[in-house]
């Protein structure tokens, strides 16, 4: 990672922060449970009855991909909040880095 995409994860996380982790947890968890659930199940129907309009409409609205989409729901949960975690830690120690990086130019533009 660069400069500049230290730079702009600080910038972008700091804002995140400060908006909270429920928006970030609920959103995160929505989008991932919702996008992983759909793809799976329409490439498992695709694979097992290839591309047939009433084999995918039959398995998108039946009761079992509704309780798939509840365990992936689930799964983006975890996803989200083990992510608010690891993000909130590489905020820490890139914050901290940053601040020791400017401390030391400091320290070496008062000596000069």
């Amino acid at each position: 990672m660069n400069a500049q995409e230290k730079q702009q994860f600080l910038e972008h996380w700091k804002t995140t922060r400060q908006k909270g982790a429920f928006r970030y947890i609920v959103a995160t968890a929505i989008s991932w449970g919702t996008i992983t659930v759909f793809l799976i199940r329409f490439f498992m129907v695709v694979f097992e009855q290839g591309f047939a309009w009433p084999a995918l409409r039959d398995a998108f609205n039946s009761r079992e991909f509704l309780l798939y989409w509840g365990v992936f729901l689930i799964g983006g949960l975890f996803y989200a909040v083990t992510m608010w975690f690891y993000f909130n830690w590489q905020y820490r120690k890139l914050e901290a880095a940053q601040q020791l990086q400017n401390e030391e130019q400091e320290a070496d533009s008062q000596s000069v």
